[in-house]
Order: structure tokens, then sequence, then C-alpha cells
């Protein structure tokens, strides 16, 4: 299973991440494939820079109220994995870096997270 992981990260995300890339760019032409990229890595940067405040607020804040931050754990660190996916040049890695980034889609894949999480602790 762990060898399906390592061949979907790094063959064929890459592989399906390029065909995207040219798709687009024959599509609209290189310059302009080319500065969306660097744009939505730029978005990447501000809405992690954004979410990332926000997070650590919640985190402080439930260090406060001494309540154990599992929820605000986890979601820094889709926040960390989101804009990182939005820093990696390519369409697909960006679409599921904004979801990761913006909060309704991130509660849904943190909910998933924490279920898993469970399973996991249940059966060892």
């Amino acid at each position: 299973m762990r060898w399906l992981l390592v061949l979907v990260a790094f063959v064929i995300v890459p592989l399906a991440e390029l065909w995207a890339i040219l798709s687009v760019g024959d599509a609209i032409g290189v310059l302009p494939t080319i500065l969306i990229l660097l744009a939505d890595s730029v978005l990447g940067a501000l809405l992690l820079r954004s979410q990332g405040r926000g997070a650590w607020r919640r985190f402080v804040e439930a260090l406060q109220l001494a309540r154990v931050p599992s929820r605000e754990i986890a979601d820094g660190l889709l926040i960390l994995v989101g804009a990182a996916l939005l820093l990696t040049p390519g369409f697909l890695t960006d679409a599921v870096g904004v979801l990761l980034l913006v909060p309704p889609s991130r509660a849904l894949v943190r909910r998933g997270l924490e279920r898993a999480i469970a399973r996991r602790m249940v059966t060892g």
C-alpha cells in the first residue's frame, strides 16, 4: 500500500500535472498559463498568511481555555499542506490546495481525517 502511495505521489501526480499544464498552455497560450501559475502561488501565500494566523489564534485560545487543541492542530496541518500544494506549480495540486485552505472544505477534510485517526486508534 505504501509503495502505491509513493508511486502516485512521485510519478502519477507529476505526470497528471504536466498534462494539465500542457493542455491549458495549448488552449490559452504559454504566457497566460505561466501568469496563472504565478498568480495562484501568490494566492496560496496570501491564504496561508490569513488562514495560518487564524489557526494560530484559535490554537492559543484553546490553550488559554485549558482545552486540548486537537482541532486547531489538524487545521494547522491542513493549512500547511494546502499552502505547500498551492506553492507547487500545477493546476491539480492548486485545486486541492485551495480546498484545504478554504474553511468549509477544510472542515470536511478535517472530519474525515478525524474519523480515520479514530478508526486507527480503535483497530490498533
